[in-house]
């Protein structure tokens, strides 16, 4: 017999959550594509609570108001590679640039960052970009550099924006994002922190109830 295809649960609580999330995004379809409009939206919780099925949603959401969400899964194992895989995607149009900079000074990692985002920028949507940052919780130098770069060409190009930073956190942990990101990002354009808490008796039922019913 073929394998039971599962579908994915419905979609359970977290109302709040989306509905800023889902405000953000609205506001920024309504922009004029000429005027400059930033925004930036941390998402935290413990691994596995549902921060990539909310963002997953707020995706579906933007992608009714005609904005397709660009998504980079930053790994701890080499986090630049998110920016060089979403470039792949999109080859066609932007020369990626050669990655060397092991062997090069800081001023040619820099300019190797520098380069990066230029083509990355070139691939986002012209009118209006979301971008959706998973596991931004092993953002390096390089990724901060690389952000700090994009934010300053879209600031130049008036480019209407948002970005999401979902970081993993352990249920008991107080670790703030990124020292190095902050350090890029205009305080004034952060619009929400948002923390995931655990289900509570009545969201529990009814999420188990929707895995019960698939």
């Amino acid at each position: 017999a073929p394998p039971l295809a599962l579908t994915e649960p419905r979609f359970i609580g977290r109302k709040e959550e989306f509905q800023k999330l889902t405000s953000a995004v609205t506001h920024l379809s309504q922009v004029e594509s000429t005027d400059s409009c930033l925004q930036i939206t941390f998402i935290s919780g413990e691994q596995g609570i549902g921060k990539k099925r909310l963002v997953s949603e707020l995706a579906s959401f933007a992608q009714l108001k005609d904005i397709a969400p660009s998504q980079f899964e930053i790994e701890r194992s080499d986090p630049l590679a998110c920016f060089l895989a979403f470039c792949k995607a999109h080859k066609k149009s932007v020369t990626i640039p050669r990655r060397n900079i092991l062997e090069e000074s800081r001023s040619a990692q820099t300019d190797w960052h520098f380069k990066l985002a230029q083509s990355v920028f070139k691939c986002l949507p012209r009118e209006r970009s979301v971008m959706i940052f998973h596991k931004s919780e092993n953002v390096n130098e390089g990724v901060a550099s690389v952000i700090g770069f994009l934010l300053d060409q879209m600031a130049t190009t008036k480019l209407p924006a948002m970005m999401i930073f979902c970081e993993d956190l352990d249920a008991t942990s107080k670790k703030t994002l990124s020292r190095q990101l902050s350090a890029k990002i205009p305080q004034s354009a952060v619009k929400n922190h948002i923390r995931l808490n655990r289900f509570n008796e009545e969201e529990t039922s009814q999420y188990c109830s929707s895995l019960l019913n698939r």
